[in-house]
């Protein structure tokens, strides 16, 4: 299987939120043990030591990770608020640097609690991604990053994107 066949699966944090990405990796691996895909992780300004633990955590569970360091300068004009953060919109140009066909996005706030394989073989029917419409959640936090009250709203946390179209 060739890497772009090969589906990745990627994070996304800074400093703040690295101590949650090891959390978030440690039960993905803990429940996919014959996970089969390339392991990513969109960074920026995180401790050295930092970087090492969450790359140990995949080494001790057989994966080697690929950190992409990103530049939060492209992302200066998106509006962030409370905990979302310049390095939740690092998805959005990280999959332009990962060769694969299909990746699989994880917010590092998850805790992963079955195997991954049937959703990253879902059939997507041509769409270039797929996720859960869900209610909005309560509150104004929308509101504070431009979203009105009769768009649509998606749950970014777990996306499937067809890499390859």
């Amino acid at each position: 299987m060739s890497d772009a066949d090969r589906p990745a699966l990627l994070v996304c944090f800074d400093d703040a939120y690295a101590p949650a990405a090891a959390v978030t990796l440690d039960s993905l691996f803990r429940n996919n043990p014959d996970l089969d895909a390339e392991l990513y992780a969109a960074v920026s300004a995180i401790q050295p030591e930092r970087l090492l633990t969450v790359e140990r955590l995949c080494a001790d569970f057989g994966h080697a990770i690929t950190f992409l360091e990103m530049d939060e300068g492209d992302y200066r004009h998106f509006k962030t608020v409370a905990h979302i953060s310049q390095a939740a919109y690092f998805r959005i140009l990280a999959i332009d640097r990962i060769r694969a066909g299909r990746i699989l996005y994880l917010d590092v706030d998850l805790i992963v609690q079955t195997d991954l394989a049937p959703l990253l073989a879902l059939a997507m029917g041509g769409r270039l991604i797929a996720g859960v419409a869900t209610e909005r959640p309560p509150g104004d936090a929308l509101h504070l990053i431009g979203v009105d009250d009769g768009e649509p709203y998606l749950n970014t946390g777990v996306l499937l994107i067809d890499a390859a179209q």
